[in-house]
């Protein structure tokens, strides 16, 4: 099996391939074990840009509602009751989602990185009740019912919102049920989504901080690669003989940085780390 360190380039809008040198397995499994924290971090942040994205999704669709836009008027009343439990399902699945999978990331880390995540979420849900609330929802609504049951169009104002007395029929509210039992009988969730977004940025910074180390060392040894090799866009190429290299039989697998970039600049933008990385980019990198 060869193995080989290629250079991708783009002349005139097209891909070349430029093979540069042989490269040894032992180096190779140590690039890729200095970005698996570097995938883990962008699955979670798809996760988190996914929530938010469902969460503002929900919010613009309740405000078409309550300011009667053209796109409300021409629904039918069981496809706005259909688009509303859509849309809540969907935001309070992937906060679960968001939540869990960050769990299991930092499940593997050791320390006490999973302890002080889970305390940053059991303050959140003791302190805020948006919080406690809709992580709960998820639940009422995977085994229970859906929850947007009550819609309105009157000269007074349109509206959909959820109905008290059937929420209250699930058992499994826990501490919310003391919550809810203060609410009015028809409970309007838009005051509730852009705290919860809030909320779910807080989580992300927490990750951030806790793999902080592994990405900035994961920045400085693919920086250290580049560097030695010469290479700005590299790839990796396998092949078992010339033979079949002449024939186009390989394997090509580029080596993408822009995640790592990002994760390292979502590093350097959290509010509580300080870092400071000398540039000490070759001139041939910056051209």
């Amino acid at each position: 099996m060869y193995i080989q360190l290629a250079e991708i380039n783009i002349v005139d809008g097209k891909r070349t391939i430029k093979v540069l040198k042989d490269i040894q397995q032992e180096e190779l499994d140590q690039l890729y074990y200095h970005l698996k924290p570097i995938s883990e971090y962008k699955h979670i942040k798809y996760l988190y840009e996914i929530t938010i994205s469902n969460g503002n999704e929900l919010q613009s669709f309740l405000k078409a509602i309550y300011l009667n836009y053209s796109s409300i008027q021409n629904m039918k009343t069981d496809n706005i009751f259909i688009e509303g439990n859509r849309l809540i399902a969907n935001y309070c699945s992937f906060i679960g989602m968001f939540i869990d999978q960050i769990e299991k990331v930092l499940t593997k880390k050791g320390g006490n990185k999973l302890e002080d995540f889970r305390k940053t979420t059991n303050d959140l849900y003791n302190e805020k009740f948006e919080y406690r609330f809709l992580v709960l929802l998820r639940n009422f609504i995977m085994h229970y019912s859906l929850p947007f049951t009550k819609y309105k169009v009157d000269f007074s104002g349109n509206s959909l919102e959820f109905s008290k007395s059937h929420l209250m029929e699930f058992s499994k509210w826990k501490h919310v049920k003391k919550d809810l039992e203060k609410l009015d009988e028809n409970i309007d969730i838009r005051p509730y989504i852009k705290p919860m977004n809030v909320n779910l940025t807080v989580l992300l910074l927490t990750v951030v901080y806790h793999l902080s180390k592994e990405i900035v060392d994961a920045y400085q040894q693919i920086s250290n690669f580049v560097i030695k090799h010469r290479v700005k866009s590299p790839a990796i190429v396998k092949y078992n003989s010339i033979e079949e290299f002449k024939n186009g039989n390989m394997s090509f697998n580029p080596i993408d940085f822009k995640d790592l970039q990002k994760a390292f600049d979502d590093v350097k933008n959290h509010p509580s780390i300080d870092i400071s990385i000398n540039d000490i980019t070759p001139d041939w990198l910056k051209e």
